[in-house]
């Protein structure tokens, strides 16, 4: 079965299958642009990269309880660049959005991990080398501190703050569970090499986990005609 969702400009594809699971397929008009950026405070990052077409895409606005369509700047080819260039903060980035899903902070938005991710590869030339954890934990202080000083610099030009539209207690809400996170990461990751996962996994996934990681080896029976062969 497939469902055709309209939101703006946006189009919806919401597929079911025969097994009762659905995935949803976002389309969205966009115009591409290769020249006439627009202003932005950070053109110095722009013009060092390799992609230098970016494009304006649809974003629904209401203005005196009428609705209208404006266009915001994308440049999610530079910053895909920008992210490649580590195969690491990629996959700090995931665990991240996987945090996020599994306490249900449904207003933060993908986007947001990804700046805060993009700003910290700017800010800390050790970010996203070395250990996987350290770079974790940066994330997580840096996302801590952003939802408490509530501004998230947009990467791209420094006067937009992404956080514009959250609430003001659930970003307060959001950093009081970070912060219990962080302390208690920090109080027992000595002791506990599962604490981490601990957060970042629901119940379900963390026991599927631990049992994996600690089930007995298998037993081979002691038989004469055995033969064992490695390629």
């Amino acid at each position: 079965m497939i469902r055709v969702i309209k939101s703006g400009p946006a189009f919806t594809y919401e597929i079911e299958f025969m097994n009762g699971k659905k995935i949803n397929v976002d389309l969205v008009p966009v115009l591409e642009f290769s020249k006439d950026i627009p202003y932005m405070s950070n053109l110095s990052k722009f013009k060092v990269l390799k992609k230098q077409n970016w494009f304006a895409v649809p974003k629904p606005i209401t203005i005196n309880e009428q609705r209208h369509i404006c266009w915001r700047t994308c440049f999610y080819e530079q910053e895909k660049e920008i992210l490649s260039k580590n195969g690491q903060i990629k996959q700090i980035i995931r665990l991240m959005k996987k945090l996020r899903d599994t306490e249900n902070w449904n207003n933060i938005a993908s986007y947001y991990i990804e700046t805060i991710a993009l700003n910290l590869l700017q800010e800390d030339s050790l970010f996203g080398k070395g250990s996987c954890t350290l770079s974790f934990m940066k994330m997580l202080h840096s996302m801590y501190s952003t939802l408490i000083h509530q501004y998230l610099p947009y990467y791209w030009n420094d006067d937009f703050n992404l956080l514009y539209k959250l609430n003001l207690t659930e970003m307060r809400n959001i950093s009081n569970r970070l912060r219990k996170i962080i302390e208690n990461i920090h109080r027992s990751i000595e002791n506990d090499p599962y604490i981490i996962a601990s957060h970042i996994l629901n119940k379900e996934e963390y026991n599927e986990l631990y049992f994996e990681l600690n089930k007995p080896p298998l037993e081979t029976e002691n038989n004469e005609n055995n033969i064992c062969m490695i390629l």
